[in-house]
């Protein structure tokens, strides 16, 4: 009996196991499929493209050749490169040498052209006594419609001078189409229109009359909706109102389909406008459409009551000041003014041309101020003695910056020489997180017996006249697992790669990370949406715990923190989801269902998950270490590929001058000093 428990067990274990491994394969087989697909679409596409350029080449060789032949007084040639005679003899034509025939072809078509010729005349003929038929003249006439010629075969119906429809004569029967949107009205036979008195079908007749007075029905609204809007435009209590409040009324402007009038402030701001449109009832009074002119009368003296009419300049500082005033709520900004000691006033000193907002020093000194200029809105940086340092705006326009931050005495070229492939013991793993089929984070992580080590690649590096990060885009994982091999000097042995998707989702399944920032993060660059008000992305110092999306603003913030800040974010990211996966229970199968769920749909991998569940296994109580990343901080150097390609400086070129994409590079360009670097990480020299 314990004998076929155990071999049930055995069995339901293998069930799984072939499951989770079909699951996991179809799932890597389709995203493969799709990838091939698009870079199969790419290839076609560059080939089209190189065909093209080699088809107008080849044309402009052929013309310059007649060029040449017509100066020599030889006969021009047809050159036909591409199409079905691309052939030196093509299928009926004979080769050179032997008499060509006369092509009949063109005779044949005459004939057939005029025969088409002769039907549309006897057409045209037909149409010019069908309009003088008495009586459909008269029944026309009674109900206001114009009837006039439109070409050899059509006659346009008009009331009003309101065009209403279209009666096209075919080969065989007629059409009517609605005038304005051509869309059918009505289709008939030849019989309709009658052989020896040709006449209007009455059901045309009919209609057209029917149309007719749907016009007339609308013109009559029409003309009421745009007498009720001049009896607004003249009312007693607007022309007050707006004389009150210092208001303008723009004269009324009309024409077949609509009649307006803008209100606007004494500068000419557009505060709203009144309408009435041909076709729609009642009149509409800014937003909103009344259909009695009562509501229209009560709501156009309350949109004047309540206008803003301000000048644009009041509008200006107004704004700037609001701006400011954001500022001294901002919780992010706040807590960076605190890191050194500074807080910004909100009532404002109003003195000459500026409100002044002070930022007071711990010592309750005045340290400087934001200055919003009275007539321009414009916000300025003012020093103590509030003197112009520049204008906020200005400050807003920053250059990426050029060079290194590194003071790292890097080692003498014997060393450098000797670096090749470097194979430190351990595996070595390719993190890589995704957004769009774009590598967006670069990590290699290499796992010893006694730790793992993750070291940040940054994406703008400059290798082999391409950015990093594109060679995923091109490649796939893949090859790109061993270019980045080739640029670091290590072996690759696999790669994870991971949809910034799955990274929230996965992190929401286990019911958020816990991550510990050092640092304050201030990211004035990230704005997020909290509560239904935009603020600036701001973490404090401390234990947080975040869900997914938390979790990626954190992974992905750039700025006021250097490349060194970002890749230990990220670093501290990876680690509060493995600890969370440590912890997960026996009792949390239905999570663990939903984690495989969510990977199988986002994660790409060259593991089986047999090898990445060993892989967790065997690891999960092995230390995570920060190695850092490479980075101007160390062994790179900013510039851009411009500048690089031509062997300048910045202060070398003009303004005109185009740098191109913002790019990093090793220190003396020489490439040797990222694996040699590489592998000091590795061994835990940060030095």
């Amino acid at each position: 009996m314990r004998r076929t428990h155990l071999l049930l067990i055995l069995v339901c274990i293998v069930f799984v196991a072939v499951f989770l491994t079909l699951f996991f394969q179809v799932a890597s087989l389709r995203r493969e499929q799709q990838a091939s697909g698009e870079k199969l679409f790419a290839e076609i596409e560059s080939q089209n493209d190189s065909l093209g350029t080699l088809k107008r080449a080849i044309l402009s060789l052929g013309q310059e050749n007649n060029t040449l032949r017509q100066a020599l007084n030889l006969p021009e040639k047809r050159y036909d490169f591409f199409g079905a005679e691309d052939a030196s003899v093509a299928e009926g034509e004979p080769a050179e040498g032997i008499e060509k025939q006369e092509d009949q072809t063109p005779f044949y078509r005459a004939v057939d052209a005029l025969l088409a010729h002769d039907a549309e005349m006897e057409r045209a003929a037909f149409l010019s006594v069908m309009l003088e038929n008495s009586s459909d003249k008269a029944f026309l006439s009674a109900a206001g419609i114009s009837m006039q010629r439109k070409g050899r075969e059509s006659l346009l119906f008009s009331y009003a001078s309101i065009p209403l429809a279209t009666f096209h004569l075919l080969d065989t029967g007629y059409r009517l189409n609605q005038a304005e949107t051509d869309e059918r009205l009505l289709a008939g036979n030849d019989e309709e229109l009658g052989k020896d008195a040709p006449s209007l079908p009455k059901k045309v007749l009919t209609l057209l009359a029917s149309k007719a007075k749907e016009v007339e029905t609308k013109r009559q609204s029409f003309a009421a909706a745009q007498s009720d809007l001049r009896r607004l435009y003249g009312d007693g209590r607007a022309t007050a109102l707006r004389r009150e409040r210092a208001l303008r009324f723009s004269p009324i402007t009309q024409d077949s389909q609509q009649a307006s009038f803008d209100v606007t402030t004494w500068d000419g701001i557009l505060l709203f406008s009144l309408k009435v449109r041909y076709g729609s009832d009642g009149i509409l009074v800014g937003e909103t459409q009344f259909q009695e002119f009562d509501g229209a009368s009560d709501h156009f003296l309350g949109l004047l009551t309540e206008a803003d009419n301000r000048r644009q300049t009041e509008r200006a500082t107004d704004a700037g000041k609001q701006q400011v005033l954001r500022l001294v709520r901002d919780e992010a900004f706040r807590a960076y003014l605190d890191i050194y000691g500074l807080h910004l006033n909100d009532e404002p000193r109003d003195e000459n041309d500026y409100f002044y907002f002070d930022f007071i020093d711990e010592k309750g000194s005045r340290a400087g101020s934001l200055a919003v200029q009275k007539m321009a809105g414009e916000i300025y940086l003012m020093d103590r003695d509030d003197v112009v340092v520049g204008s906020v705006r200005r400050f807003g326009i920053q250059e990426p910056t050029l060079g290194t931050a590194s003071t790292m005495e890097l080692p003498d070229d014997a060393v450098l020489s000797q670096m090749g492939k470097i194979s430190p013991e351990g595996k070595t793993i390719l993190l890589c997180g995704t957004h769009e089929n774009n590598a967006d984070t670069i990590i290699i992580a290499h796992i010893s017996p006694e730790k793992a080590t993750l070291i940040a690649i940054p994406r703008d590096i400059w290798w082999k006249k391409r950015k990093i990060n594109s060679y995923f885009r091109i490649y796939g994982p893949k090859r790109f697992a061993q270019i980045v091999g080739e640029m670091t000097g290590l072996t690759i042995d696999d790669y994870i790669v991971v949809d910034m998707y799955a990274f929230i989702d996965v992190i929401n399944i286990l019911g958020g990370i816990e991550v510990t920032l050092e640092q304050p993060l201030i990211d004035p660059t990230y704005r997020i949406r909290e509560n239904g008000e935009w603020t600036t992305l701001h973490y404090p110092a401390g234990t947080h715990l975040l869900d997914g999306v938390a979790a990626l603003r954190v992974a992905r913030s750039r700025h006021t923190s250097d490349d060194f800040d970002r890749a230990q974010r990220q670093q501290l990211v990876i680690e509060g989801i493995k600890k969370r996966f440590d912890q997960l229970g026996a009792g949390e199968v239905k999570t663990v269902y939903e984690l495989l769920q969510s990977l199988a749909s986002y994660i790409d991998t060259s593991f089986s998950p047999f090898e990445l569940a060993r892989l967790y296994l065997e690891n999960r109580h092995i230390m995570i270490e920060n190695g850092g990343g490479i980075s101007t901080d160390n062994v790179l150097l900013a510039t851009y590929s411009n500048l690089l390609a031509t062997g300048k400086r910045e202060d070398e070129v003009d303004e005109h001058f185009d740098k191109g994409a913002w790019i990093l590079i090793p220190r003396e360009n020489n490439w040797k000093l990222i694996p040699w670097y590489v592998n000091k990480l590795i061994e835990g020299d940060k030095s």
